[in-house]
């Protein structure tokens, strides 16, 4: 799958920090860069359709299952398959600090462009989005869109539009206390069932960026045990 997340190569080249410095001072040369980086992405999305070798058959795109009879499309040529017929994923973490409207303004233009180029996206990773999902849904072809721990998961399922697969990532810090607290893993889950199942949402958990099991890799097997039994009692 194309990490096509732009942000974080900006990031890693020029530091958090000076990305926000140029946000106040050089507007133009962080939007110069995006679109010149925009455009070579298009490049590397051209040449893959030229030569038709994207992977259309992976089951995983940015840690999420992307079972869909809808891709690849019935009309997909198997034998020179294009991005059209799969997924990609984007995210700008750093504007998890700056507001909607600059978000819109330095991500939007940039990102759809390369969206349109696929049959389906997931949106987002650690961000904060909740108070933006006006924004980020005016990207096409996204399926899901990630809820970390950083958003109100009520607002967010509240926002979400229904089409949507609200990709919940639970905290991972649960893990990593000196004992398991079964309990507040549970009652976490059960809160971000109860607010997707008041709006009548698709729900999905992904539980990544783990530091540390503190030498207890159980732990692992027990959350998702927990995982799954409450989502079970849900649709009971």
């Amino acid at each position: 799958m194309l990490h096509s997340g732009i942000w974080d190569k900006i990031t890693f080249w020029k530091g958090v920090e000076n990305c926000y410095f140029d946000l106040l001072d050089r507007p133009e040369l962080l939007h110069a860069i995006m679109k010149r980086l925009t455009e070579a992405v298009l490049s590397e999305i051209e040449q893959y359709n030229h030569l038709g070798i994207y992977d259309i058959h992976s089951n995983m795109c940015h840690c999420s299952y992307t079972f869909d009879d809808r891709l690849p499309s019935e009309a997909c040529d198997r034998e020179h398959p294009t991005t059209f017929d799969g997924w990609t994923y984007s995210m700008a973490q750093l504007f998890t600090s700056v507001s909607p409207q600059i978000n819109e303004e330095f991500e939007v233009p940039y990102i759809s462009r390369i969206f349109e180029k696929f049959g389906a996206a997931y949106y987002g990773c650690c961000e904060r989005l909740d108070d933006r999902l006006d924004v980020v849904t005016k990207l096409p072809n996204i399926r899901k869109i990630s809820c970390s721990p950083w958003s109100d998961r009520e607002r967010f399922a509240a926002e979400l539009p229904k089409q949507y697969i609200m990709s919940n990532k639970p905290n991972p810090a649960f893990l990593a206390e000196d004992t398991l607290d079964e309990e507040l893993v549970r009652a976490d889950l059960r809160r971000t069932i109860a607010a997707a199942k008041a709006h009548g949402l698709g729900l999905e958990f992904l539980l990544k960026d783990i530091s540390t099991v503190r030498h207890d890799p159980a732990r692992l097997w027990r959350w998702a045990e927990i995982a799954e039994e409450e989502s079970i009692r849900a649709e009971g």
